[in-house]
């Protein structure tokens, strides 16, 4: 593997990098947010399908430099994906996110005790 050893729980089976989410229950909603430095808004992507909700961060950067007659270019590319199962009074059909200062904030509100889900 390409990392050190303390990085090997950080990267799934895909090679993909995980996202560190952390959520917080509210009155009203669930809120995750995770720290992503240098990350825009339209760097980032939350989904919701089948219970579960997705959030996902590309950041590409590109450096040229040019000394002694040599150009040298630097490219990198990284791509975060977290995935949970919210509750199941979780309103995933109203997520919203913002992202300021790199730090990305995703509120899903709550469903009355009545709209929730029953299970069998």
């Amino acid at each position: 593997m390409p990392f050190e050893p303390e990085f090997h729980h950080l990267i799934h089976r895909d090679g993909a990098m995980s996202l560190n989410l952390a959520m917080e229950e509210k009155d009203n909603t669930f809120e995750f947010s995770a720290n992503l430095p240098g990350v825009e808004k339209n760097d980032v992507k939350v989904s919701f399908a089948e219970g579960m909700l997705t959030v996902e961060a590309e950041k590409k950067q590109e450096r040229k430099s040019e000394k002694d007659g040599y150009k040298r270019v630097q490219r990198t590319y990284e791509h975060l994906s977290r995935s949970v199962f919210l509750p199941k009074n979780a309103d995933g059909e109203h997520v919203t996110f913002d992202v300021v200062n790199g730090k990305v904030v995703v509120s899903c509100p709550k469903l009355a005790i009545a709209d929730a889900p029953k299970t069998a």
